[in-house]
């Protein structure tokens, strides 16, 4: 029997930013990412936050008993909404820095010290709701 020679990647593909960043764009960001099981959110507002290839990700069960995943981030200044972790979330969302409000479908419904000009400003979403029970 023949013996086969097995050799693994260069140890530079491990380390090279630009391979990972290429990987994330074109793996990782094209298709669906297991995050959790809708049976790990059932009430309104559990949520989980997560970061998956780089992106924090937040998932969270809605009034409408939808399931949403968003960026885990302000549209503000870009600070997060939750720490990474399993949750509860008893209303909406709050911006740990400047206190900007989203409810639970990515609305901004507050955001402190701005008034009507932020209002049209939703979270990014990173897909299509997932339909309640």
């Amino acid at each position: 029997m023949k013996q086969i020679a097995w050799k693994t990647l260069p140890a530079r593909i491990y380390r090279d930013g630009d391979l990972y960043d290429t990987e994330r764009r074109q793996i990782f960001a094209r298709s669906w990412l297991l995050v959790a099981h809708a049976s790990q959110l059932q009430e309104t507002g559990e949520y989980l936050a997560v970061t998956a290839a780089g992106y924090p990700l937040i998932v969270v069960r809605g009034e409408n008993h939808a399931i949403r995943a968003f960026h885990n981030v302000c549209r503000h200044r870009a600070g997060p909404l939750a720490n990474d972790g399993r949750g509860k979330c008893e209303g909406n969302f709050v911006c740990m820095y400047h206190g900007w409000r989203y409810s639970f479908d990515g609305r901004l419904i507050g955001a402190r010290d701005f008034g009507a000009v932020a209002a049209r400003a939703r979270i990014a979403s990173v897909g299509s709701p997932v339909p309640g029970r």
